[in-house]
């Protein structure tokens, strides 16, 4: 496992969609493309789906094996319509709606020469043949989960053979952009669960992936989460950008893996927003960008859990920084890079410190930031961290038992030159102000056994 530096630096919708608006967009381009190290943190304005016109309607009903089809727009032709199995080639200048509904087996493939919108109206479709939805279209497609619907999208466990990619349950070759208020259930029984060889963002919506062979949720280039909640479960990786960068702005990951929980070969950036990340047997949260900043917490909450400890973290930046501004912070996991002995943190002008983490490169801290060493944690307990008037600052159920733990915590409340303390019970706090998958904000805990002490005389200690 590779030492990670830790770099610490200061910064201090429900969204209308419709299918019937002027359309001054509809012939704009869609492509994109990123590199390793290429950043990109938030939607364009091409990625808000008030910014289209949807006046042409395709209307497809599934009902078993079967699909009735109500063609509406100009310039769409219905290439195959065969036991449920939907086949759409679009030229259409304007862009078109595709409302879908009813329960059956089948799929839907389409070719479309602009960006369109999936309406999903309550469907459930099961494909017996590969990818439940394959969408073969480099331009943008906007997946809207209609308000008070359920929709499911199921794959085959075997694929036919195809020229084409075909890599997952709702396959695209371009961007997918997600939009609520409804939710959407995915299951991945070949390999993905939602894969783009392009881009994803997640505005709103509820999402439930699960990837049963690799990652529930793959992109070739970036992830970005304005808002919504993404309940995410994989045999491999829960989100993964396999080219590009993630960023959370808002709204809640949850996942639970066997691999790396989140994944990227760029930067992971955190700047709001809920994200809880437990890994059975990898990292809770793994950065691949040679870099500083490889890992950026600017805000929110960061959960991220690994059940194995050993030379396993809850977060891992492979040689790279952590960049921690702000937000809360908890981790269980190995050894955090071998840090146990460092660091040295001295000189500097206050606040701010800088120091160094075993051999590697400088460290500045201007929230304060602790390394919990060799901290034995079980299952079913409760770990809360009390200020110096023996206010409970937060706490946090912990889901499993590790022996030699290391757990890295910052808080908003952490204040430079102050004094802390950590303890565990077996009861959750009361009167808390939040509470979010364990983890509470504030309340009153009973929490009795003390684990570890830090006092901050520098902005981040090893204890």
């Amino acid at each position: 496992m590779k030492k990670i530096n830790l770099i610490f630096v200061a910064l201090c919708v429900m969204i209308m969609v419709s299918c019937s608006k002027d359309d001054p967009w509809s012939n704009r381009s869609s492509s994109s493309s990123t590199e390793v190290g290429e950043e990109v943190t938030s939607p364009t304005e091409d990625d808000y789906i008030t910014s289209y016109s949807f006046t042409q309607t395709v209307s497809i009903v599934w009902s078993g094996a079967s699909a009735t089809i109500s063609n509406g727009a100009d310039d769409v032709v219905i290439t195959s319509n065969d036991a449920g199995n939907v086949v759409i080639t679009s030229t259409a200048g304007k862009d078109v709606c595709y409302q879908l509904s009813g329960s059956g087996t089948g799929s839907l493939k389409i070719y479309s020469d602009h960006l369109y919108k999936i309406s999903l109206n309550g469907l459930t479709l099961t494909s017996t043949s590969g990818p439940a939805f394959n969408l073969q279209s480099s331009k943008r497609a906007f997946i809207v989960m209609e308000s008070g619907t359920t929709n499911t999208l199921t794959d085959s466990s075997n694929y036919p053979t195809s020229d084409e990619d075909q890599k997952a349950a709702l396959f695209a070759e371009g961007q997918l952009v997600f939009y609520g208020p409804g939710s959407l259930t995915v299951v991945g029984n070949y390999k993905h669960g939602i894969c783009s060889d392009d881009y994803i963002i997640g505005m709103s919506g509820t999402l439930n992936v699960t990837g049963k062979v690799k990652d529930a949720v793959h992109t070739n280039d970036y992830f970005i989460l304005e808002d919504g909640s993404w309940t995410v479960a994989a045999t491999s990786e829960g989100i993964e950008a396999e080219a590009g960068n993630i960023c959370v702005n808002g709204g809640e990951i949850y996942a639970k893996c066997t691999d790396d929980c989140i994944n990227a070969a760029g930067i992971i950036k955190f700047n709001g927003g809920y994200t809880y990340c437990w890994s059975t047997g990898n990292d809770g949260i793994d950065s691949n960008y040679a870099g500083d900043g490889a890992i950026t917490i600017n805000d929110g909450v960061v959960i991220a859990l690994c059940a194995t400890g050993g030379v396993e973290e809850g977060v891992d930046a492979d040689n790279s920084a952590i960049v921690i501004n702000g937000g809360y912070l908890f981790t269980m996991g190995g050894t955090m890079g071998g840090a146990m002995g460092a660091p040295g943190i001295g000189g500097g002008t206050f606040p701010g410190g800088t120091g160094t983490i075993g051999n590697s490169t400088s460290v500045t801290a201007t929230q304060p930031t602790a390394l919990l060493s060799s901290m034995s944690l079980t299952r079913g307990n409760y770990l809360s961290v009390f200020d110096s008037d023996g206010n409970t600052l937060f706490t946090i159920y912990i889901p499993f038992t590790l022996n030699s733990n290391y757990s890295l915590i910052t808080c908003p409340n952490f204040a430079y030159g102050s004094t802390y303390t950590v303890k565990t019970g077996s009861s959750a706090p009361t009167g808390y102000s939040s509470e979010w998958n364990g983890f509470y904000v504030g309340g009153t805990s009973s929490a009795s056994t003390t684990k570890k002490t830090i006092s901050f005389s520098s902005y981040y200690v090893s204890i």
